[in-house]
């Protein structure tokens, strides 16, 4: 279910999921590098003091690349009959602390994708995924999603 914040006495719906405090949303961009530059931006990851790439402090990602939508069909001599379906689009799930919630840190990125990003075209939605479009990058109502590759337990 999709979380609305109130600005101004004006309600916007932002297409991430609220529970026991933890905040659950999905990414789906063109492209690895695209997602990295956009979390760098929003605070998502960081770079540690060797330069590597981190989920930043009370971040959880899970970065999850291309899915497959439906499975290649082999005949009876393992031959491919039907190429599998793939969205080669990279995926990203990640969960923000309760903690940094509470403090609203995340609501100025999101409402970015309410305010000034698109509907998800149908071109665009695998199955009755809901979410909005926002310079190449997609934020999904994890709710949404019919069949999670990954779910934090």
């Amino acid at each position: 279910m999709s979380y609305v914040i109130s600005v101004n006495d004006e309600d916007f719906t932002v297409p991430v999921s609220v529970r026991g405090g933890v905040l659950h949303a999905a990414i789906r961009a063109v492209d690895q590098a695209t997602y990295r530059a956009l979390a760098l931006e929003a605070g998502i990851l960081m770079t540690d003091e060797g330069g590597r790439l981190r989920d930043a402090p009370g971040v959880t990602t899970c970065e999850i690349g291309a899915v497959t939508l439906r499975a290649a069909e082999l005949d009876v001599d393992g031959l491919v009959v039907r190429a599998a379906d793939i969205d080669d689009r990279w995926h990203v799930n990640f969960w923000l602390s309760p903690a940094l919630v509470e403090r609203g840190v995340w609501e100025g990125w999101a409402l970015q994708w309410s305010i000034a990003g698109r509907a998800l075209l149908p071109a665009e939605i695998n199955k009755l995924e809901a979410g909005a479009v926002l310079d190449g990058v997609e934020l999904i109502d994890p709710d949404s999603v019919a069949s999670p590759v990954n779910v934090l337990l």
